[in-house]
């Protein structure tokens, strides 16, 4: 599966959040819909988000906020290694934390502690 992996920082801050709201890559209720509309609304210089998308359609999205990093990827795309190379793209990687089923062994099977972690892990 041939996708395309793309990098919002600094002014282009606004664009990735409203693309990531807009097409709910989040789990309804979570944390990281509501990180989203805040990095939107105040532009925040420390922030990062990076969306994968596959045939123009974003399907996952890893972001950095205050020493935080959240990711996520819709059910269809997930077990195939784009959450790894969202996690990647991003140029810092902070506090993690468990989330949803699964996100567990995903953060533990990435091998954090071979990446630039700001901050404590949670879990691993």
């Amino acid at each position: 599966m041939q996708v395309i992996i793309k990098k919002f920082k600094g002014d282009q801050l606004k664009e990735g959040c409203d693309i990531a709201l807009k097409h709910r890559l989040y789990v309804s209720g979570w944390q990281l819909s509501r990180v989203l509309k805040s990095i939107r609304r105040k532009t925040e210089q420390d922030s990062e988000v990076v969306i994968c998308y596959h045939e123009e359609i974003p399907i996952g999205v890893a972001i950095t906020h205050q020493l935080r990093t959240m990711a996520f990827i819709r059910k269809a795309h997930r077990r195939k290694r784009i959450g790894t190379q969202l996690v990647k793209a991003l140029t810092k990687v902070g506090r993690v934390d468990e989330g949803i089923t699964g996100s567990y062994s995903f953060w533990d099977q990435i091998k954090l502690q071979d990446m630039k972690i700001e901050g404590d892990r949670v879990c691993g």
